[in-house]
């Protein structure tokens, strides 16, 4: 398995991955205050509009710190994922553990954003664009990519690119 042959100790964290971590989480807990609502109460005032601004997607031209939440989090789960499954290797589970294992991620993942998105709801809303379910979508193929050999990677890319 190519790239994942050495396991990192706790000491070894990437703490850029950790700290960009925590601050995707933080702007999806900002989600949460409706800052963009709080901002049209205020419309002429340059912070609440700044603020206004990032707190919600951009229409069709553009980007704002709210549109990188779930790039964000896709990122952060292909930069973690070699070094969990190289931790998981260094302690002898099997591939067979791990691959059950990303399944199971996978569903709670899917089940949750299904959650979230039918709180507010009579009725269960069966639906997949948030990032929850989207992640646990393509957890399973990101897992399996992982290894895969490089030819596969390279050819996954070209793929996803085109």
């Amino acid at each position: 398995m190519t790239g994942l042959d050495s396991s990192p100790s706790s000491s070894q964290r990437l703490t850029s991955v950790d700290a960009y971590r925590g601050f995707a989480l933080f702007l999806m807990v900002l989600e949460l205050l409706d800052l963009d609502e709080v901002a049209k109460h205020f419309p002429d005032n340059p912070f609440w509009e700044f603020i206004g601004f990032h707190a919600a997607h951009v229409a069709w031209t553009g980007c704002s710190l709210h549109d990188l939440i779930h790039p964000s989090f896709c990122f952060l789960v292909g930069v973690a994922l070699p070094f969990s499954i190289a931790n998981r290797l260094a302690k002898g589970e099997p591939k067979s553990k791990l691959i059950v294992h990303a399944l199971w991620r996978s569903l709670i993942l899917i089940i949750l954003g299904i959650f979230v998105h039918s709180l507010d709801r009579a009725i269960t809303n069966w639906t997949f664009e948030d990032t929850l379910t989207q992640m646990g979508l393509g957890y399973p193929v990101l897992f399996l990519l992982g290894f895969a050999s490089d030819r596969i990677r390279w050819a996954s890319l070209v793929v996803i690119l085109f």
